[in-house]
């Protein structure tokens, strides 16, 4: 027993959960005495898999009806809404991939929905709070501001546009609570500087998430960033992320919350095709999401807008959704400077143009148009 506490093995639980092989090496027993200790601790892992099954087994009559309560993430962007779940956003449970070049959006839709996160129930939001892990150093507090100043006030014309007494008067109630100073404080920032912080933290998830239960959604910005490079033993990188994979549809699933992921791409190589972009961090990453997504730009009108391609889902047909990124944030094309909350918008931060004041003249001519 003194030799199992010093190699750290504190109860028969610790013993179970650990290889024949490695009770033999750090105990200094031979195989035998390692697999015959390891089976004394077979009965603890029984009971513990039994507790495990009856308290997370269910039946898929009420799985259905657990997911027909559930509101996803919704965005100022219906086209996008559409796109993902059938006009319930970034849904809750799943893990949502964002691909593309830099500078395509995907920054700014992790942004975005840090803020949307807040949106009040009385709007169709679930009004909880956000989580955004940055391991780019792409994360601008500035910008977030903006976006959250501009969510105020268009919730503010939604409000006033209200033909009912009743929602208008629940729309006013909501919005007491949807302040500047609280969309802010709401954003729960982590800045991680390797791949080590990186599993660390989300290894951590777990209890951040158990003491501030109205987290909604955990952003990563991005997932790949400190695994392309850096890793000799490829096997190893493999292994670190199937289980960065799991542990994210652990606390989906958990918490009921939304987790998205941004992600880079590489260059790809082959005979037939040339070069082509695909996400980072290969074909056994492919896996890891629910939802996939890839940006592009789209430059076959007067006006660039850029276009959100759905590639895989568990239950959504692929398809595609354009929209545009201007200073308000993200928005549909045809809303972009519609109301007084986007009217002067032009310059660029955090990477991301916004569309030039000739630009918006040119969409407001051809709007006129058709």
């Amino acid at each position: 027993r003194a030799g199992l506490e010093a190699c750290g093995y504190k109860t028969v639980r610790d013993v179970g959960e650990a290889k024949p092989l490695e009770l033999a090496k750090e105990l200094g027993i031979s195989h035998q005495e390692a697999l015959k200790l390891w089976k004394l601790a077979a009965p603890q892992r029984r009971q513990d898999f039994l507790a495990q099954e009856e308290h997370s087994s269910s039946t898929a009559l009420h799985l259905l009806a657990q997911v027909k309560k559930v509101r996803g993430v919704v965005t100022f962007c219906r086209a996008l809404d559409n796109l993902l779940s059938n006009g319930k956003g970034v849904a809750c449970g799943e893990v949502t991939e964002i691909c593309g070049l830099p500078g395509i959006g995907k920054t700014q839709i992790a942004t975005q929905l840090t803020v949307d996160a807040q949106i009040p129930k009385a709007f169709g939001g679930v009004a909880g709070e956000a989580v955004f892990i940055d391991t780019e150093g792409s994360f601008v507090v500035e910008r977030l501001r903006q976006m959250a100043q501009s969510a105020i006030l268009e919730l503010e014309r939604k409000t006033a546009s209200s033909k009912s007494a009743e929602v208008l008067e629940r729309r006013r109630n909501a919005l007491e609570d949807f302040t500047l100073d609280n969309i802010l404080r709401r954003v729960h920032y982590f800045r991680v500087y390797s791949h080590v912080e990186q599993i660390g933290l989300l290894n951590c998830l777990d209890d951040f998430l158990t003491q501030h239960n109205k987290v909604k959604i955990v952003v990563i910005d991005s997932i790949s960033c400190h695994f392309r490079q850096g890793f000799d033993d490829m096997a190893l990188r493999s292994r670190l992320l199937a289980s960065m994979a799991q542990q994210l549809h652990k606390v989906a699933n958990k918490y009921n919350i939304a987790v998205l992921c941004t992600n880079q791409v590489t260059t790809k190589i082959s005979k037939g095709m040339g070069a082509t972009f695909v996400p980072a961090l290969g074909m056994g990453w492919e896996h890891a999401s629910t939802n996939r997504v890839i940006l592009q730009w789209n430059r076959d009108g007067e006006v660039p807008t850029r276009v959100a391609r759905l590639i895989k889902s568990a239950t959504q047909e692929p398809g595609r959704a354009h929209f545009r990124v201007v200073k308000a944030g993200v928005r549909d094309v045809d809303e972009a400077y519609t109301t007084d909350a986007f009217a002067s918008l032009s310059g660029s931060i955090g990477g991301d143009s916004y569309e030039s004041p000739a630009a918006k003249k040119k969409l407001r001519r051809s709007n006129s148009d058709s």
